[in-house]
């Protein structure tokens, strides 16, 4: 029930809004209009429109200005159901699906389309959601071609040619795109910059709850029709709406998103222009698969006066024509007689295969809401949870080739270990090789046990040259090579300096004056492993001393041993008055033989140990050596994916889960509504 109330230029006075509120109607929320329609709501409701600040309130009824100052907040009742911002009344069997729809906007903001998830939301917060069909011309004449067919799908046969089908007949003037909503044709539309609104008397957008927008397709052209397949489906379900910007007077783009789209196309330009779209639209696993296959439609008006033109529909394409579908609509105005002409063009036209794509719900004919959740809007939103599966997807994919891009191939990877591989085993039988030569050479042949008492003083320097000339001095050469290869495959690209010793202990100064003095650069580094060098530097501090202290404590060993034998030989000799002389003989004889017999065990022991503990260390250093470079060549330059990335792909697909459980939850429960009343 509607009712006229004449409202003053002035404020209301308490009492007129008392009585307002009593009589359950509220003001309409234009303020300075000479007069509005006020709908008929609840008191409950219509007084919440009409609270004011109560401390306020409180404050003004002792005041004597009250009457004339009276401040009241008034609330819109206008706004669209699929508008950014409308109020907010979901119902019961909608809340969970509400819920993690809107959970998955925070969680999951980069991957899913906001528009798109914007208007699902619309839909779920009321029980009879409008559907927002596009019709996108394509082509110069795409926009033309659009308006007709909306034209003849929404007009009434039995009626007269209204105003409106003779604006849709024309093209647009300011190249604005068009929404055609459900409504008197008398009434006056709403200031839009982004679109002009046309309210029309039409049946199918009133039984349906539909509302139409016809604008142009903006896609990609020429040779790059076909690089971004994905975003086809997007563009065309998600249209790019030019808007003016004001403060540069240039033009942006805004995303006005439809539940389904009608791709229009007349003619043979309409023809070409969508062959070049075919290929992707159908072939591409990011075009129009799965859920978009129901929302997306291509509406091709060619010629169907004959039989042979009488083409069936293939799937996506529907080949319609809306020239004829127009003249049988006129011949049927013109006299109700043409009813079987009428009928013959209007299904030789096929235009009631597009009329069944948009108005495919079932609707009941009592209450005119649709049964349970409209299955446009669940196509609606599966479809946008498919696209954000993809986008994350794509994103994963994307990483997964950027790493894979900044690391080092495998292949140059097994290169580089079989090379590691065959210098480890040169290596070693470089240890074995150099090492018996070492031991076999004049410099270590003159420190046997022989030759000790002469000779102990050169046990140091033989041993040192033995570790000097012939330990390991191949394989360290070898490796500054192999290094050298390691670094121009690029495994040392990221490696992050780490500070030296003489960084840290401010050595620069002395460094310089040594180098200065002396020309020596005594912490000059090598690009390649030092773990040779820095063990055979050990060995000379540690072996080689102790071999040569040990080498002197034994030949003081023996020359004792020999002295106090002879000692006591001639001790005998002395004490028996020459008279056993044999004997004393035998005692210095025999402790010089047990004492060179001592000696020639201990040292040659001696001499295997060392050898066998340099040996050893070489070993140890060289699988140490390999095990390093096996490591770099394994674990450098091996891209790793973020741990953040992961949680969010990780924490965005659980989300899309829980919005098709819910769905899923949604489903079941129309399934059994529907089932009950079979039965009934």
């Amino acid at each position: 029930m509607l009712l006229r109330v004449p409202l003053a230029r002035r404020p209301l006075s308490p009492k007129t809004c008392a009585r307002l509120v009593a009589s359950t109607y509220t003001p309409s929320t234009t303020w300075r209009s000479g007069s509005s329609i006020a709908r008929k709501q609840p008191s409950a409701v219509a007084s919440t429109r009409l609270v004011h600040n109560p401390r306020l309130a409180r404050a003004h009824a002792n005041s004597p200005y009250t009457s004339q100052r009276a401040q009241i907040r008034h609330a819109t009742n206008l706004a669209s159901r699929t508008a950014i911002n409308p109020p907010s009344n979901v119902p019961a069997e909608n809340q969970q699906l509400y819920a993690s729809l809107d959970r998955l906007k925070d969680i999951a903001s980069d991957y899913v389309n906001q528009s798109r998830l914007q208007l699902a939301l619309r839909g779920l917060e009321t029980s009879r959601p409008t559907v927002r069909i596009g019709l996108l011309g394509l082509g110069r004449d795409g926009d033309v071609a659009a308006r007709k067919l909306a034209r003849v799908l929404l007009a009434d046969a039995l009626g007269d040619e209204g105003q409106w089908e003779k604006m849709l007949k024309q093209p647009s003037q300011d190249g604005k795109p068009l929404l055609l909503r459900y409504g008197a044709e008398d009434d006056i539309p709403r200031m839009n910059p982004l679109v002009n609104e046309l309210n029309i008397p039409s049946r199918v957008l009133e039984k349906n709850n539909l509302e139409i927008l016809i604008t142009t397709l903006n896609t990609p052209s020429g040779p790059n029709i076909t690089a971004d397949p994905s975003g086809l489906a997007e563009a065309i379900l998600v249209p790019p709406l030019q808007t003016p910007v004001a403060s540069s007077g240039r033009t942006g783009f805004v995303r006005y998103p439809v539940h389904k789209a009608i791709v229009v196309g007349e003619g043979i330009q309409g023809c070409m222009d969508f062959g070049r779209l075919s290929s992707a639209l159908e072939a591409t696993p990011l075009g129009v698969t799965g859920a978009e296959q129901d929302l997306i439609q291509v509406a091709l008006s060619v010629p169907r006066d004959s039989r042979r033109t009488q083409t069936n529909d293939t799937g996506l394409i529907s080949p319609v024509d809306i020239e004829q579908a127009g003249l049988a609509l006129d011949l049927f105005r013109q006299d109700v007689a043409n009813g079987a002409i009428f009928n013959s063009k209007w299904q030789a036209s096929n235009i009631q295969a597009i009329i069944k794509f948009i108005a495919s719900d079932p609707i009941d004919p009592v209450t005119g809401d649709s049964v349970g959740l409209r299955p446009t809007v669940q196509a609606h939103i599966r479809s946008t949870l498919d696209s954000a599966a993809d986008a994350i997807a794509l994103s994963e994919q994307v990483a997964n080739n950027a790493v894979i891009s900044n690391s080092i191939p495998d292949q140059k990877r097994q290169e580089i270990s079989q090379a590691i591989s065959a210098w480890a085993q040169h290596a070693h039988t470089d240890l074995q090789v150099s090492l018996a030569n070492a031991l076999d050479s004049r410099s270590w042949r003159r420190t046997t046990w022989s030759r000790l008492l002469w000779r102990v003083d050169d046990v140091g320097v033989a041993s040192e040259e033995v570790l000097r000339s012939h330990w390991l001095l191949d394989a360290e050469s070898t490796l500054a090579f192999l290094a050298g290869r390691i670094e121009q495959a690029g495994f040392f690209r990221s490696r992050v300096p780490q500070p030296t010793t003489a960084d840290l202990l401010n050595t620069h100064a002395l460094t310089a004056k040594v180098a200065q003095t002396g020309g020596i650069d005594i912490f000059h580094s090598r690009p390649w492993p030092l773990a040779i060098h820095f063990t055979r530097q050990k060995l000379l501090h540690t072996l080689v001393p102790s071999l040569q202290a040990r080498a002197q404590a034994l030949l003081a060993q023996s020359l004792t041993t020999i002295g106090a034998t002879s000692a006591l030989g001639v001790w005998l000799y002395i004490a028996t008055s020459g008279t056993m002389l044999a004997e004393s003989g035998a005692i210095a004889a025999l402790g010089l033989v047990w004492t060179l017999r001592r000696l020639q065990k201990k040292w040659e022991g001696e001499r295997e140990t060392w050898a066998a503990e340099v040996r050893e260390h070489g070993r140890v250093v060289l699988s140490e050596v390999e095990d390093v470079l096996r490591t770099v060549v394994r674990e450098n330059e091996r891209g790793v994916l973020r741990q953040t990335d992961i949680e969010d792909w990780q924490r965005a697909r659980e989300a899309l889960k829980e919005v098709k459980r819910a769905l899923g939850d949604v489903e079941e429960v129309e399934e059994k509504v529907q089932e009950i009343g079979v039965k009934v």
